[in-house]
């Protein structure tokens, strides 16, 4: 993929003649016009200028050079103004204005015990249960279809790596889309941290905030892998806008930023997405740094722990979390561990005998000075303590903070005007796949596949051209310090 230097606040849209404006669905989805919108991005780029991303041969300055990240973060910050300038791109939308409204009831659903149909609680083990058989099978069928596709593909000289899993295991949403589902009360509890005067309950309300997402994570289909320069903006109902890119394919690395309403809190970071696989399941997670941020400078770090999936093949189909997850806030010398699954058995016992807790059980506490994990036997250090369960609760020091199915949960509502035409929801798949038209999914899914790895190659030799430019500048400095 080319790209120029991008002058502050443009955004370098694909070339109007390329396939990415070629769009064979959805030409206009939601009043959005993609080409024409595409059209104009080029026209005002093109009115402010700007130079070439490579430096001319006789002219190399490394400070010039603009690294793909650098590039992407502003596009988003990009985004970011252009959206916010528009305060008609949610109508109909009731917002929230009250702190009082955001805690309403939870609406419980016999076919939805913790918010997510198909799943239930295991009672005996821990962790969440997947019992929606259908899902189960075609999941399982997935393997046979991949082997087939290998098998074809060698029958015809083709690659054996550009393989397109099967659209019937996907959901019609863009991982963008997901990563915002466990933020599903940042209006409730980050709202109330912004405004806690004292900094030992700020931290209780972020830990609560990131524990009693968890659960929303927990859903059978997946979502369709993000392509590079992919955005996705939304927002909730109290004002909190959503702002997330993909910025990079090789390693799949997905940026994002969410600003609290009145400007009380934003929380940024993000994610690396790594996935291996087990003789009967997988360990997946999502790597990267996660901040929240206060208008009073207080900044808060975690982390996000590890999914461990079994019964992948056999067995009971089980979801459950692993690790320690860490929180920091250095200005004010606090740290929470939050230990889940604290009494794991290792080796040859975990495979002999029950844990004497369930799996979803965590455990931990706050204490003063960020360096040394926390231990409840340090009274000089210890704050407070926590238990509970991501699929039950927290509470510190016995005080409840979350129950789950006690509040209802806040779900991002999307814009319907000012959307960037690289938003997830103009991709031709999730389009087909909305429509119930699996087969037109599948080809699109499959064209745009092939589509990044073309840009990929393209990058790739583009930064080959880079490395031999700097490498003709140093010999040519090098050449002239000599005489």
């Amino acid at each position: 993929m080319s790209r120029e230097r991008l002058s502050p606040g443009v955004v370098d849209y694909e070339d109007a003649n390329s396939d990415y404006a070629s769009k064979p669905v959805g030409y206009n989805v939601d009043g959005v016009d993609f080409n024409a919108a595409l059209e104009q991005a080029k026209q005002q780029q093109q009115q402010q200028g700007g130079g070439e991303f490579v430096p001319e041969e006789d002219e190399f300055d490394e400070d010039d050079a603009v690294s793909d990240v650098e590039v992407k973060q502003v596009e988003l910050d990009a985004a970011c103004r252009v959206v916010d300038d528009d305060a008609e791109e949610y109508p109909g939308v009731k917002w929230i204005s009250k702190e009082k409204e955001l805690f309403v009831p939870f609406v419980a659903d016999p076919d939805r015990p913790i918010g997510m149909r198909g799943i239930v609680l295991d009672k005996k083990y821990g962790g969440a249960k997947f019992v929606d058989k259908d899902m189960i099978q075609k999941q399982k069928g997935v393997l046979t279809d991949l082997l087939r596709q290998m098998g074809q593909n060698i029958m015809q000289g083709k690659s054996v790596i550009n393989i397109s899993l099967p659209v019937r295991i996907f959901e019609a949403r863009s991982f963008l889309q997901r990563i915002a589902d466990v933020w599903a009360y940042a209006p409730c509890y980050l709202t109330k941290a912004a405004r806690a005067k004292d900094p030992v309950e700020r931290l209780k309300y972020v830990v609560t905030f990131l524990v009693a997402g968890l659960h929303r994570n927990t859903l059978q289909y997946k979502p369709f892998n993000p392509i590079l320069g992919e955005t996705y903006q939304a927002a909730f109902r109290d004002g909190s806008r959503i702002y997330c890119e993909q910025v990079s394919h090789h390693p799949p690395v997905s940026a994002f930023q969410v600003f609290g309403p009145d400007g009380l809190w934003k929380y940024y970071g993000h994610h690396e997405y790594i996935a291996s696989f087990r003789p009967n399941g997988m360990l997946a997670g999502q790597e990267g740094p996660n901040t929240v941020e206060f208008q009073d400078g207080t900044k808060i770090t975690f982390s996000y722990p590890h999914v461990k999936l079994s019964g992948a093949m056999f067995g009971e189909r089980l979801f459950n979390y692993t690790d320690t997850l860490v929180f920091e806030d250095k200005k004010n010398n606090l740290r929470c561990d939050v230990v889940i699954n604290p009494d794991a058995l290792s080796g040859l016992k975990s495979w002999i005998s029950y844990a004497k807790t369930l799996s979803d059980t965590i455990r931990g506490g706050i204490r003063r000075g960020v360096g040394q994990p926390f231990d409840k036997d340090d009274v000089d250090s210890r704050v407070c303590t926590l238990d509970g369960s991501w699929l039950g609760g927290i509470s510190f020091d016995g005080k409840s903070y979350w129950k789950m199915g006690e509040w209802a949960i806040h779900e991002p509502v999307e814009p319907s005007a000012n959307v960037l035409p690289s938003d997830c929801r103009f991709r031709e798949d999730l389009i087909a796949l909305k429509a119930g038209d699996e087969n037109l999914s599948q080809s699109e899914k499959q064209r745009l596949e092939d589509i990044q790895r073309r840009d990929r190659r393209l990058r790739q030799q583009h930064q080959e051209r880079v490395r031999q430019v700097r490498q003709r500048h140093e010999r040519q400095k090098a050449h002239k310090h000599h005489h």
